[in-house]
């Protein structure tokens, strides 16, 4: 009974080994099937771009094959790479959890999509439509939205195909000019003229400070008036502690070289310095206000007539002195004006711990793609 017993054993035994036999054997019968395809096809002179109009069908063969004989041997069929079926794979499945489409386990540096948001939020508002970048930056620095540097601000801004409205400039960009190293040290004044849709000519005259950029005093005319000039000057002098070797940069223009300037002037004791004469310098402090309230403000608005530039002017103005800006490390000229002094590391702290708090986040995410 038992000799029985071992005997079915043993047949059952060798039925098995002839099964594997068999399933072994018809393995290598079509392993060397495919082996000669994929050796015709990596011949083939248009194998890239068949490749390219079957990436999906290669990328879901690769997946299903590689549980059976692993990913490298599954790969090595189709004469690609891992990493080749890798970025394959991410650019059709892509990550669900990421507006750039990237894994964020791998690219665990991307930002956050509540801080993508934000991005999108800021640059498309309409009270920052027409804002430099750099001072839309800034003010989410300050308004502690979220915290990058402005280098990743500029690459986001990019991928995400968001681009400013800006104006055309007109004029070439000019080198670094005169540097004051306080507020009220030093001066500009000049006027300049805007025209309206209905051709009519705007006169402003403006006084502004060079360490704070900020605007001091302002006058809006539709003629030129050399009365302006003078009332514009004592209101500052009435308004603002100046000291007493403030300097007032000004052009070589005929409202600067008449009498009646230079006797105010001696009076109130302010030193006047016309620009490209008795220095090299020349007044492209308050040029550069001129150029940014143009085309920050007044091309954009396209004002119809002078009445309505004058009912406007004043929140320009007050716009421009609250805008943050990037030569200021992010203060305002009204900021760097009443006493604040720019500093390039104020939010380096929040930026640093934002960064690695993404990274936390970023390798929590489930990726199908991965």
């Amino acid at each position: 009974m038992d000799t029985f017993a071992c005997h079915e054993d043993f047949v059952k035994i060798i039925e098995d080994l002839s099964t594997r036999t068999l399933f072994f054997k018809s393995v290598r019968i079509f392993w060397k099937v495919v082996s000669t395809y994929s050796s015709i096809l990596n011949s083939a002179e248009n194998k890239k771009k068949l490749f390219r109009l079957n990436i999906s069908d290669i990328c879901d063969c690769i997946a299903f094959v590689k549980k059976s004989i692993g990913l490298k041997r599954t790969c090595k069929v189709f004469s690609i790479s891992t990493n080749q079926y890798s970025y394959w794979k991410k650019s059709i499945v892509g990550c669900s959890h990421s507006s750039l489409n990237l894994c964020r386990k791998t690219y665990n540096h991307q930002l956050l999509e509540t801080e993508i948001a934000t991005i999108k939020r800021y640059f498309t508002a309409k009270e920052f439509l027409f804002w430099p970048t750099s001072s839309v930056y800034h003010q989410i620095l300050k308004d502690k939205a979220a915290f990058f540097s402005i280098s990743t601000c500029y690459n986001y801004l990019k991928l995400l195909g968001i681009k400013r409205v800006l104006q055309t400039h007109r004029r070439k960009n000019h080198k670094i000019g005169l540097r004051a190293s306080a507020p009220l040290e030093m001066l500009h004044m000049d006027v300049s003229i805007f025209k309206t849709i209905n051709n009519t000519k705007v006169y402003l005259y403006v006084i502004c400070d060079n360490f704070s950029r900020c605007i001091l005093n302002y006058k809006v005319a539709t003629k030129f008036d050399v009365a302006l000039v003078l009332e514009n000057i004592r209101e500052v002098k009435q308004w603002y502690k100046l000291l007493k070797n403030t300097e007032l940069i000004v052009d070589n223009g005929v409202e600067n070289r008449t009498l009646l300037l230079n006797e105010f002037l001696d009076i109130i004791h302010l030193n006047k310095c016309i620009a490209q004469l008795h220095i090299s310098e020349s007044n492209s402090m308050v040029e550069s206000i001129f150029r940014q309230l143009k085309y920050y403000h007044i091309y954009p608005k396209k004002f119809e007539t002078a009445s309505d530039f004058v009912n406007e002017i004043d929140g320009i103005i007050n716009e421009h002195c609250n805008r943050p800006l990037n030569v200021l490390q992010g203060l305002t000229p009204l900021e760097v004006l009443h006493g604040k002094l720019p500093n390039k590391h104020l939010f380096r702290d929040e930026i640093t711990q934002s960064r690695l708090l993404r990274l936390k986040a970023n390798r929590k995410t489930n990726c199908r793609a991965c």
